[in-house]
């Protein structure tokens, strides 16, 4: 489950994808989010879209899962817009009982993130 931040909505239209929906909701503040899963390899999904800025350097933050950098300093209104979809995978080998976990850190601005896929490689 999640920890911190507060839930989001935009109707507004996002651009370069027909799966608006996975990209209008969004959770703001956020600072980790955590899976229990079994020892395996797995293949993790971050899904951002800036919902509220049109200008760089309001949200800027950083994302690992399980201490890999999947996004780092990213400021989405200033590197790709707003309403722009983006996403990055990570392959993570998971060998403890700890799971996984995201974790975001927010250099200014609120964390955010739209989505977030695991799948079982």
């Amino acid at each position: 489950g999640y920890m911190g931040g507060k839930e989001g909505h935009t109707s507004a239209n996002i651009l370069g994808t027909t799966n608006d929906a996975v990209y209008q909701y969004y959770r703001a503040g956020i600072k980790q989010y955590h899976f229990d899963v079994p020892r395996g390899t797995y293949s993790v999904t971050i899904y951002l879209a800036e919902p509220e800025f049109g200008i760089k350097g309001q949200r800027i933050f950083s994302v690992d899962a399980n201490g890999m950098p999947v996004f780092t300093n990213v400021d989405l209104a200033g590197t790709f817009g707003k309403d722009v979809p983006v996403k990055r995978s990570v392959i993570l080998n998971v060998d403890d009982t700890n799971g996984i976990n995201i974790n975001f850190h927010a250099t200014k601005g609120k964390a955010i993130v739209n989505g977030i896929e695991v799948k079982r490689l």
